[in-house]
């Protein structure tokens, strides 16, 4: 451990404003052209450690000189959100994974996670509607990887596909088995069951209907021989199969009625309505005990009695579905994509709300919207899509689901196909565009701008990342480029706050070469700064200087560098966030540190331990450092490079930290007299009064309950008659 010593002037003040991260984090693989990451997404718990995880498909990704065999990329969790530390990249070459990557498999063009063999991890299905078998073309398949301790793994796997013995049908050219994918428990029984959308599916003489298998899960996996075949000629359902209506193109399940048992939405969206062509339709079955029900289906479309709005040619009702309690009312709604909708202008787009009732899909009981809804303060444009990919989440924490709505063919400032993502808030009553927002790349936060052709908004992804209570939201932005490389594509990370999201970008996601990872020099970690002291006193300008070695990156690019300080560990609070450039050296004062330890309120004779990092990026790509800890103090020493602590004035850091709701703060003063410990917020507001009055000198100890807060970081200040201190502390509910 070393030690310095330095003196700053300036009055010191309480309060400060907060950066919150912004990274481009990297996947594993390198981007390439028309690879379009960005456009399928899917969240679960892989590990079971109570953080959600992420999953991307990347289905035109090209694997071994394949091209558009597709590949899946898995990011974990943490109470820090998603982590780059553990990373997982799949592909059908990958050691213990069924087949081969295959020229145009699209490995990945749908996921679906739940816990199908109830062993308490998640599960992951990813659909590869191209996989052919033998002479057999795009006949599709999909794979099942386990949940486990350790994450996603290749024991026990599992490979649906219907050349398998026992399966209701068989391999078709252009079957397309897997492009579409739900999950939801259909007879309750506590197993996650799956459907599985062939939208290419004959059905007899009937080219191109369209069918879904529906298997229920054992804790042994999917029997092929026990499944379900649904499609519109099976008895009971309502109309017939037709030529090209793609039934099964979209799904999603959800428990509509209220009753437990969990019902699927099934899109057409290429269903003919009378004689209007490709107007699409939606068929509902409801869950029982023995599974789904093909009796007391709902059949819906946009000419269909008490639907608002009318079906028109080519706008493919249902082509998109999400399913989600809105109104907590303890029956999910459903959410129709219609992104192809004329209204006021040429495929503008619009969606249509079901909400869930006791008797499940209701055509009373449901709202249209578009961009020419009063409430949005929006206008609808031609090519915009609205409704070209949906999710739900709670973004502001209140218990309500929010909508976020897709328009990646938005036309932005003259940026024709830029694009981007209306949030519509959920309440008692259902969706309100009271509030709503519209986020597109130019909002700030990230390096990126809208760019002609980006496609933002092309795939949307809602999930807890960090179980915080507020759900983050991935936008896919499947058209980016970089780098001079076209259409790699990008998920940018939008977080979850109380005031819902918030603009600035948390992370970017995206394929690339990572530049060399970075390591600091100087200052060490442990190290101890003392501001200010017993001694004479220096002058603010004395250097303070950051020291860190230099990285490369494999692709050649420029490499530079930011510096970070930050108060927690795990950085999402950065009172500094410095673009260096390409030195590998940060020159300040101690003037600088000073300031910033003022604008978080450090004051004289206290102490705070922060942590500090490099980050090294070549524009397209982060590495980081190994964090460092250092400890900035005021006023007198309290520690020497031996580490001896004399006794005097302290505030210890609380214990346990984090913690999720109670927790203790010990303390030593060094003469009897008035004693407050206060807990304030980042905004300097006193959210907790916790010791308020006379007390004798010695150690005190103290338990606090924060329960009743948010999730955050909170300040906890020790004031005496003549002496004060400062520490944080990392609430995670």
């Amino acid at each position: 451990m070393s030690f310095r010593s330095y003196c700053l002037a300036g009055a010191l003040c309480f309060g400060a404003l907060f950066v919150t991260r912004v990274s481009l984090a990297q996947l594993s693989d390198t981007a390439e052209r028309d690879d379009r990451l960005g456009q399928v997404a899917a969240t679960g718990d892989f590990n079971g450690d109570g953080f959600p995880d992420l999953a991307i498909g990347v289905p035109e990704e090209d694997v071994d000189g394949m091209s558009d065999a597709g590949a899946v990329h898995v990011v974990y969790g943490s109470a820090a959100g998603l982590t780059e530390t553990e990373m997982q990249f799949w592909s059908q070459n990958e050691k213990g994974v069924p087949n081969d990557a295959g020229l145009g498999d699209a490995f990945g063009a749908a996921l679906a996670a739940m816990d199908y063999n109830n062993d308490g991890y998640d599960d992951l299905a990813i659909g590869v509607p191209g996989e052919s078998f033998g002479d057999i073309n795009e006949a599709g398949g999909v794979l099942i990887l386990l949940g486990s301790a350790r994450g996603l793994s290749t024991g026990g796997n599992q490979y649906l596909n219907q050349t398998l013995s026992g399966m209701p049908d068989q391999a078709e050219n252009n079957d397309r088995f897997g492009a579409a994918l739900a999950a939801g428990d259909f007879n309750n029984d506590g197993f996650g069951d799956l459907a599985i959308g062939v939208p290419g599916e004959n059905v007899g003489s009937v080219v191109g209907a369209g069918a879904v298998h529906v298997f229920l899960g054992t804790e042994s996996g999917f029997d092929p021989a026990g499944g379900q075949f649904v499609h519109q000629d099976t008895n009971g359902i309502p109309d017939a199969a037709e030529g090209g209506d793609a039934f099964g193109a979209s799904l999603a399940a959800g428990d509509l009625n209220g009753d437990g048992f969990s019902d699927l939405a099934i899109g057409i969206p290429e269903e003919d309505v009378a004689a209007k062509i490709d107007a699409g339709a939606l068929l509902v079955l409801y869950g029982q005990s023995s599974g789904l029900a093909t009796n007391g289906a709902s059949f819906s479309h946009q000419d269909a009695e008490g639907i608002e709005d009318t079906a028109a040619d080519a706008e493919q009702f249902a082509r998109t579905l999400v399913m989600g309690d809105i109104d907590r009312d303890g029956r999910d709604d459903l959410v129709v994509g219609i992104p192809f909708e004329a209204g006021s202008a040429l495929a503008a787009g619009s969606i249509q709300v079901f909400y869930g009732t006791s008797v499940g899909l209701s055509a009373g009981n449901d709202q249209h919207w578009n961009q020419d809804t009063a409430s949005l303060g929006a206008t609808a444009g031609p090519g915009d899509l609205f409704g070209y990919a949906l999710a739900l989440g709670d973004y502001n924490g209140d218990g309500y689901l929010d909508l976020a709505v897709g328009a990646p063919g938005k036309t932005i400032q003259a940026v024709s196909e830029a694009g981007g993502v209306y949030i519509l808030a959920g309440a008692s009553n259902g969706l309100s565009g009271a509030g709503s927002r519209f986020w597109q790349q130019n909002d700030g936060g990230t390096i990126e701008r809208n760019e002609q052709g980006d496609f933002c908004g092309g795939g949307l992804v809602a999930g807890d990342f960090n179980a915080d209570g507020f759900a983050e939201l991935g936008v896919g932005v499947p058209q980016e480029d970089d780098g001079g490389v076209t259409d790699i594509g990008k998920i940018q990370l939008l977080k979850g706050s109380a005031a819902g999201l918030v603009a600035q970008v948390e992370h970017t996601w995206a394929q690339n070469s990572l530049p060399e990872r970075p390591e600091l020099v100087d200052p060490e970690d442990g190290e101890i700064i003392v501001v200010g002291g017993d001694g004479a006193p220096v002058d603010p300008a004395e250097p303070f200087d950051v020291f860190w070695s230099e990285s490369s990156d494999a692709d050649g690019q420029t490499v530079t560098y930011y510096w970070q300080l930050s108060l927690t560990p795990t950085f999402n609070i950065l009172p500094m966030n410095v673009p260096v450039g390409t030195a590998n050296r940060y020159n300040t004062t101690v003037g600088e540190i000073g300031r910033v330890l003022g604008a978080i309120g450090i004051l004289a004779d206290s102490s705070f331990t922060f942590y500090h990092r490099v980050v090294a990026t070549d524009g397209r790509g982060q590495s980081y450092s190994a964090p460092y800890a250092v400890t900035l103090k005021r006023g007198q020493i309290v520690a020497n490079e031996e580490g001896v602590v004399p006794e005097a004035f302290a505030l210890e850091q609380n214990y346990p930290n984090p913690f999720s709701g109670q927790t203790t703060v010990a303390y030593v003063t060094t003469r009897a007299g008035s004693v407050r410990l206060d807990i304030f917020n980042q905004l300097g507001q006193r959210v907790r009064a916790v010791v308020e009055g006379f007390e004798p000198a010695g150690s005190h100890r103290v338990d606090v309950d924060l329960s009743d807060l948010p999730s955050g970081v909170y300040l906890y200040r020790l004031q005496t008659e003549t002496e004060q201190a400062v520490r944080t502390m990392l609430l995670v509910r």
